[in-house]
């Protein structure tokens, strides 16, 4: 089956979160992203997701992403994961394993619906 355009752009963000690759990570969002984290917390604006992405690079200098399944179509994807790490501050492993709904709009992800 041939690939969605949809699920090509969330294939290159996990590529660019993998790598820790902060600029390529924020070139996959939309200029007025919000991210959730995973206690509710919101990141709105491009400053704020792009000093939660630092923030969560630094102290998962390991951390990674498993794309499990991923879905697209008409703007609007989906991607399940399964994200694994050690933190730096006290070296407790770090895993969890969920799915996110995704905004694709214009080749860049919008955040959390």
């Amino acid at each position: 089956m041939e690939e969605t355009a949809e699920e090509g752009h969330v294939h290159r963000y996990f590529e660019a979160f993998n790598r820790h690759d902060i600029d390529r990570v924020m070139a996959c969002f939309h200029e007025r992203p919000v991210v959730v984290d995973l206690t509710g917390r919101r990141y709105e604006g491009y400053e704020a997701v792009r000093r939660f992405y630092a923030d969560q690079f630094s102290d998962i200098p390991d951390g990674r992403c498993e794309l499990r399944s991923i879905a697209g179509n008409g703007a609007r994807g989906m991607a399940e994961s399964l994200f694994h790490g050690v933190r730096s501050r006290d070296a407790k492993v770090s895993q969890g394993s969920w799915g996110r709904g995704l905004r694709v709009c214009g080749g860049t992800n919008q955040g959390s619906p």
